[in-house]
């Protein structure tokens, strides 16, 4: 059973994040709870879950999803989530990452590119750079975009996870 953390402080929380990612335990469901509750805390509103769903949904579909269909789906207007989304996408790639799954804000990306799947560069500095600091070789920046981006529609499309 997953220990409930909703009493937990942010900075309590994130001590214990930091301790499982440095102990290699962030494929437990501890962690992944840890993830959500301090999410929640600090997100001002955006839900890692509800996230993770919109997610799931467009890669099914093949598609891919606007920052504003983010926080739609936590239902926050974006202005109000905008400068929470880089910390917020961070840790949903956290959070796939734990699961093993591809890193899953490579489909999020702005309005104008929801046709191609184009990052501008802000979003794709900022993708990069959560990838980077989760391990990944991301040196050849937009070709490990495309990449992560097939996986997530093959994956999805595969039937593999729910």
């Amino acid at each position: 059973m997953t220990p409930n953390f909703a009493g937990k402080s942010e900075k309590d929380l994130k001590t214990f994040v930091d301790n499982y990612r440095r102990s290699g335990q962030t494929s437990s469901d501890t962690y992944r709870s840890l993830l959500r509750e301090l999410e929640l805390k600090r997100g001002k509103g955006l839900d890692l879950e509800k996230t993770l769903a919109c997610v799931i949904t467009a890669a099914k579909e093949h598609r891919f999803v606007s920052y504003k269909q983010v926080a739609e789906a936590s239902d926050l207007p974006f202005a109000n989530a905008r400068l929470r989304m880089t910390v917020h996408l961070r840790e949903l790639c956290a959070y796939a990452q734990s699961r093993r799954l591809p890193l899953l804000s490579a489909i999020i990306v702005n309005t104008d590119g929801l046709a191609t799947g184009t990052m501008n560069a802000q979003a794709q500095a900022g993708f990069l750079k959560a990838a980077e600091s989760l391990g990944a070789d991301t040196h050849e920046g937009h070709a490990f975009i495309s990449a992560e981006q097939k996986k997530i529609f093959e994956l999805f499309a595969a039937g593999e996870i729910a």
